[in-house]
């Protein structure tokens, strides 16, 4: 399969220019109520979901500066008490890490740092690492000074994974009281509407996986145009329908597809399967 664009109504499986390959599977209501999107042989495809601090648990740290239970003192970064938090021995390499409750696609991790008064203390968490499942996100800025101030910390690309880690990366104590996390829980089956994922045109990494529901929501199809003019051209477009996707898309949706080479996008029926592999041009 070259870049040029292919669509079915139920399924795609081939490779694009570059070698990776792209199975799309797309099933509406009646035929099967599905939407994968698999890269790889990875399932990538997400649907719109934060991830807040009741999708995480099971945290821990590497030590404890007071006696105490590990888990019980590093859950404090998770709990609703903003004027808590956990705190480990000193020295390089300290962590804390968490599980989420599934699989997410994550985006951005704020961090607030602690009550401490002390300005030393403050900037211990200057240049922490944050990992996703050991997959680099993105550090914290090189001044952390605030008493309780939040920073935000934006993954230099989505990263997909089950847990998430923050270490620092100099000579100090690691601490502060809360955290928040905001990514796409990964469903295996896609979102009702039209599932899209974005491919990097050169390496294939991803740039956007997002489902719309265009059978019930009003603004989904604003919003997928709105995501996709952020996407540079070139890029590799897939997509797939679940459930139903008709109702609510809009004819600026259709167009902007059919200007990627779509045509069945123009006649979309209740309830049907769609799916697509195109070029942004």
């Amino acid at each position: 399969m070259s870049y040029a664009h292919v669509e079915r109504k139920k399924e795609i499986r081939g490779k694009v220019d570059g070698g990776s390959s792209i199975d799309v599977v797309s099933g509406g209501f009646d035929s099967g109520n599905i939407a994968k999107i698999i890269i790889n042989n990875e399932q990538v495809f997400t649907t719109t979901n934060i991830v807040s601090k009741a999708n995480m648990k099971g945290a821990t740290m590497s030590s404890n500066y007071l006696k105490g239970d590990l888990n019980k003192a590093a859950a404090l970064a998770l709990d609703t008490d903003g004027n808590t938090h956990f705190h480990t021995k000193c020295g390089k390499n300290e962590w804390w890490s968490a599980h989420f409750d599934s699989r997410y696609l994550i985006t951005e991790v704020k961090i607030r740092n602690s009550h401490h008064k002390d300005e030393s203390s403050l900037r211990r968490l200057q240049k922490a690492e944050v990992t996703i499942e050991g997959q680099f996100c993105g550090n914290l800025p090189e001044n952390t000074p605030g008493t309780a101030e939040w920073y935000t910390v934006k993954c230099e690309r989505p990263v997909a994974g089950t847990n998430i880690m923050v270490r620092n990366t100099l000579n100090k104590c690691l601490h502060f009281t809360s955290i928040e996390v905001t990514g796409s829980r990964m469903d295996t089956n896609g979102g009702r509407g039209i599932n899209v994922v974005a491919l990097n045109q050169r390496d294939h990494s991803i740039l956007l996986a997002k489902s719309y529901d265009t059978f019930a929501n009003e603004n989904a199809s604003q919003d997928m145009i709105n995501d996709l003019k952020g996407v540079r051209r070139g890029s590799v477009i897939v997509a797939a329908v679940r459930d139903e996707g008709s109702k609510k898309l809009s004819t600026e949706v259709k167009a902007m597809f059919g200007k990627w080479g779509s045509k069945e996008i123009h006649s979309l029926g209740h309830r049907e399967g769609w799916a697509f592999i195109g070029v942004k041009g």
